[in-house]
């Protein structure tokens, strides 16, 4: 209970615990259980994005509501498919938030070598070709689930850790046109993302959060 700080539905747009709980554990002292050999709980869709296959993991709330509200959250830099321990704790933690409160909870997975320094991880910014493709990828994505489920279009939340916090707040910034209507921007998102943050001019519910747990960054 001392690791909650923060409890907003999706009405007002998200449920979330502090940082410290999302990304350092301290809701268990147990040891999370290993990816290898557990049952995800979220299934993974395939989306043709301009001739690229891409991937995302969905879950679908228990008890869903109409219309439905939806957190896409990007993970940050991922070395490993389909998913390392880290980012898999992450969206368990935000798989049952939303069984919780009855929002739609999205896993979009990046580009190997969007980031040239580290090439061999999944990553959102850092090389401008991949970076645009990625950013196609999140529009079509918003365009695929609307024509498949009846969406809150006042509610479709972007949030991302680490480098993808890096994207969510280049969105914030740079594409007002785009259809998210709320941020959370996580770790190093609000250190290299923001390095001029101003969004008197955005009516925008914006969500900003540190984490230890992101070392590169910390």
């Amino acid at each position: 209970a001392e690791c909650i700080i923060l409890k907003k539905l999706l009405s007002s747009y998200f449920i979330l615990h502090t940082s410290a709980l999302l990304f350092s554990g301290c809701a268990s002292a147990s040891k999370p259980a290993s990816v290898s050999g557990v049952p995800a709980p979220w299934k993974m869709v395939r989306l043709d994005v301009a001739g690229s296959l891409r991937s995302y993991g969905l879950v679908w709330p228990n008890n869903a509501r109409t219309p439905l509200p939806v957190l896409i959250f990007l993970h940050g830099l991922d070395s490993e498919l389909p998913n390392p321990e880290r980012t898999a704790r992450h969206y368990r933690f935000l798989a049952e938030k939303a069984h919780a409160s009855g929002f739609l909870a999205v896993f979009p997975r990046g580009l190997r070598g969007a980031n040239p320094q580290l090439p061999a991880s999944l990553a959102w910014v850092g090389d401008p070709r991949k970076e645009e493709a990625n950013r196609a990828f999140l529009l079509a994505l918003v365009v695929e689930l609307s024509s498949r489920y009846a969406l809150d279009r006042n509610r479709i939340v972007l949030g991302g850790f680490s480098n993808g916090g890096t994207l969510a707040a280049k969105q914030l910034l740079e594409h007002p046109e785009d259809p998210f209507t709320g941020f959370w921007i996580e770790a190093a998102g609000a250190w290299g993302g923001l390095p001029a943050f101003n969004i008197r001019e955005r009516r925008d519910p914006v969500y900003l959060s540190l984490a230890a747990d992101d070392w590169l960054n910390y």
